[in-house]
């Protein structure tokens, strides 16, 4: 009996290792997703998308990640500028991670700490770059990026 429990949990272990895909707050095994922290996997998948909307230029798809209100007054390329101190014709981002999530305990607001590789393309130096975005969840639920305190 002690070898059959033995063996399926190698298995269950191997399962995972080999279908799985982890992160720090989720577990996706193939169609199946289990949430650990649903605000912290919410606010992961949030960043890493606005990272690559970052990354690929498309600037009018990474200001939906503001307040409707925000949406109206936020210009994405300043933005990058004043943060990245690069143009964003010269911004290469090559790397992004989540590297911490922190929500306050009434569960409201959130900071999320990212580290972003770029190369800059008019004088080919390599740069890291660590950045904080912080959020606030709205009375709908959803968690939106405030505009003067990340980018």
């Amino acid at each position: 009996m002690k070898k059959l429990i033995i063996i399926i949990v190698l298995l269950i272990i191997i399962t995972i290792l080999v279908f799985g895909v982890a992160s720090r707050y989720s577990l996706k095994l193939g169609n199946l997703n289990i949430v650990l922290n649903k605000d912290k996997d919410i606010l992961a998948e949030k960043i890493i998308d606005f990272l690559e909307d970052i990354e690929f230029k498309d600037f009018k798809k990474a200001a939906t990640y503001h307040t409707p209100e925000d949406q109206k007054h936020v210009n994405i390329p300043k933005l990058i500028e004043e943060k990245f101190f690069v143009k964003p014709e010269f911004l290469d981002i090559t790397k992004y991670e989540v590297k911490e999530i922190e929500i306050d305990r009434s569960g409201k607001r959130a900071k999320v700490k990212t580290r972003t590789i770029f190369k800059v393309l008019n004088t080919g130096k390599i740069k890291d770059l660590e950045i904080i975005f912080y959020f606030q969840k709205n009375d709908d639920g959803k968690w939106y990026m405030q505009l003067k305190s990340s980018l």
